[in-house]
């Protein structure tokens, strides 16, 4: 008797052909053409990488609102600004969602940029900085105890103490909604990822977190501002009422 195979092409999800990509200056979107076949799917992937392998990904989503070009083709727009990472290469993949659970291949992917500098300048994620910065844990009650009467006395409006401290930010300024981390760009700055040579009181903030932060800035905006940050996240959820005059 013959075996009659039945092949379920509906269950297939085409991989997409990534075919450009274009960038704006200073802008948060970066503008991602491909052809695929029109399955209406529920979404297109993206992920942005530092390496070809994709096993450092410094960007990620799925975005639904697909474009029909007028010339053939599709494209997304993905909220990646490419301007900070210029010098880097860093690479895009995409695939198409055809539903929740059909998912194709990832594309052969394409540079964004195409720098020649290395990614052990700690770009990462966050390409932002401000340094050097003043931490105080969590575990300290106040950011600043000037006590006249006392031998213990310190404050986040100093630097080149035990406070001081290197980090990256993900934020063009310090704001909130702002996420800390460590100066390779990649680390957040939460309890268990501090390094002991991160400051002075590296072991308190790895036990307990950052409670605030301060960014050493010529930008009036920056100066003297004093910045509430969650110990478990790292990341800067208000302006503080304590403030420093530099």
């Amino acid at each position: 008797m013959a075996t009659i195979t039945v092949i379920n092409l509906a269950a297939t999800c085409d991989i997409p052909v990534l075919t450009s990509i274009t960038t704006n200056a200073n802008t948060a979107l970066t503008v991602l053409r491909f052809t695929m076949q029109n399955t209406s799917p529920v979404g297109i992937e993206y992920q942005v990488a530092t390496d070809s392998s994709f096993t450092n990904i410094i960007s990620t989503g799925v975005i639904t609102n697909i474009k029909t070009l007028a010339g053939g083709g599709y494209s997304i727009d993905i909220p990646f600004n490419a301007t900070p990472y210029e010098p880097y290469t860093t690479y895009v993949r995409i695939r198409k969602k055809c539903t929740d659970t059909n998912v194709s291949s990832w594309s052969i992917p394409l540079t964004i940029t195409s720098g020649s500098a290395s990614w052990g300048s700690g770009v990462g994620v966050a390409p932002y900085s401000f340094n050097p910065v003043a931490v105080i844990p969590a575990n300290y009650s106040t950011p600043v105890v000037n006590n006249p009467q006392g031998t213990n006395n310190y404050s986040i409006c100093m630097t080149g103490n035990q406070f001081t401290a290197n980090v990256k930010i993900d934020t063009a300024t310090p704001q909130a909604g702002t996420q800390i981390f460590l100066n390779d760009g990649v680390t957040k700055a939460i309890p268990g990822n501090i390094p002991n040579d991160f400051a002075g009181v590296a072991g308190d903030c790895n036990t307990s977190g950052i409670r605030w932060i301060r960014f050493t800035s010529d930008t009036p905006g920056i100066l003297g501002m004093v910045w509430n940050v969650e110990p478990s996240t790292g990341k800067i959820v208000s302006l503080s009422n304590y403030s420093c005059n530099e």
